[in-house]
């Protein structure tokens, strides 16, 4: 079964770490850190403890022989080690039984509380630094943070470099085109705009990373103006090549305007023409052209031209523009403007989750927080379990 580490911690008198995987603080006198793996039922014990002994090592091996749960327990200058794995079978009160007769062992053995810095037995204060536990007697806590600041001020100093960032957000951006410039209308538009400019982000957070240049807020501006600049050209292109493809396609339907137009600039009367002949289809497609005004229909040959003409992405992108504004451009100008709203969505995500974890790391200061725990005297240990040293 898994392990309730709340209710572990409240039967060992312990505390449940902020990650909510390990539990901490003091047992038998010992500060300890207790790491729980939860896909293997595993616990990884860190106890702040050692003995001038080393015969003593030879017991704890004996120990994790006789008790099939325990597996390498080791004793090192500032800490005794162990892996302790559960059965199905264990509870939360059989699992601190089995827990706390290893702290009496070592109780028992002789050993006592210690730095895991320097391994002096002297009274020490369980600290959290990076998301792991240290035990650091006064001395070595003095060292230990001249350190950190040493550190942070070697962090601090360095500015976030907008050049070097460049050519990762170059990169997204070019993504972020390929994406929208091939990958529109295979889903729902906003669900397709937010999908590519996200992706987009993506790409820019990871090649930024992966050149380890130092980000900004003013990193993160400009990768959403170039993502989203790249998400307008890529879209606009899209957009413009479906318009291309569409007069590919109808050109030929539309053959029968220009064949009216000439007709009639050349005297000709077509309409009649279609009636004396009784053409149907050619009655229906005149019908329209011949009440029209001499300027419509010219205005309309221009159009069948410049579709006859225009069937290129860049050629198509200033009738694209007209289509889309027009009457007729309704449907396309939904799903256009969708498309951008979805990839405000997308781009405001990723700045948001992807820039975060991204400004957050190199923000990133070390830090070294105590723990609330009680600090023991180490010979209290030695003199209540009656051991020499």
């Amino acid at each position: 079964m898994s392990m309730d580490l709340n209710k572990l911690a409240s039967i060992m008198e312990l505390n449940v770490s902020n990650n909510k995987i390990s539990i901490y603080g003091t047992k038998n006198g010992f500060n300890t850190l207790m790491m729980y793996f939860k896909g293997d039922n595993t616990f990884a014990l860190r106890i702040y403890a050692n003995t001038q002994d080393k015969s003593k090592r030879t017991a704890l091996y004996d120990f994790a022989a006789s008790h099939a749960s325990f597996t390498f327990v080791r004793m090192w200058e500032g800490r005794v080690t162990a892996n302790v794995t559960l059965s199905d079978n264990d509870t939360e009160e059989s699992a601190a039984a089995q827990l706390t007769e290893f702290f009496e062992l070592l109780g028992s053995l002789g050993f006592a509380p210690c730095c895991s810095t320097c391994g002096g037995n002297k009274p020490a204060r369980l600290y959290d630094f990076m998301k792991d536990g240290i035990n650091l007697c006064e001395d070595c806590e003095g060292i230990v943070d001249a350190d950190v600041e040493k550190s942070n001020a070697l962090h601090d100093a360095q500015k976030p470099r907008l050049k070097k960032a460049l050519p990762g957000l170059l990169i997204g951006a070019v993504f972020t085109y390929i994406f929208t410039r091939y990958t529109n209308g295979k889903s729902p538009a906003v669900l397709s705009g937010a999908m590519d400019s996200f992706l987009g982000i993506m790409i820019t957070v990871l090649a930024v990373k992966l050149s380890a240049a130092k980000t900004g807020v003013k990193t993160a501006v400009v990768s959403a103006v170039l993502c989203f600049a790249a998400y307008f050209a890529g879209n606009v292109a899209w957009h413009a090549n479906y318009f291309a493809d569409f007069n590919r396609k109808n050109i030929g339907q539309q053959q029968y305007v220009i064949d009216y137009c000439e007709a009639v600039d050349a005297g000709e009367n077509p309409y009649q023409q279609a009636l004396d002949s009784g053409d149907e289809d050619l009655i229906g497609k005149y019908r329209y052209l011949h009440h029209l005004s001499q300027e419509d229909r010219d205005d309309l040959l221009r159009r069948v031209e410049r579709m006859n003409d225009h069937q290129t992405t860049l050629s198509c992108v200033n009738d694209f523009k007209s289509l889309m504004f027009s009457d007729y451009g309704d449907k396309m100008r939904k799903d256009f403007y969708l498309l951008f709203l979805g990839s405000f969505v997308g781009i405001g995500a990723g700045c948001l989750l992807f820039w975060r974890l991204a400004l957050k790391g190199d923000k990133a200061r070390y830090a070294l927080i105590p723990l609330p725990t009680v600090t023991t005297n180490p010979y209290d240990v030695i003199i209540g379990n009656n051991t020499n040293t």
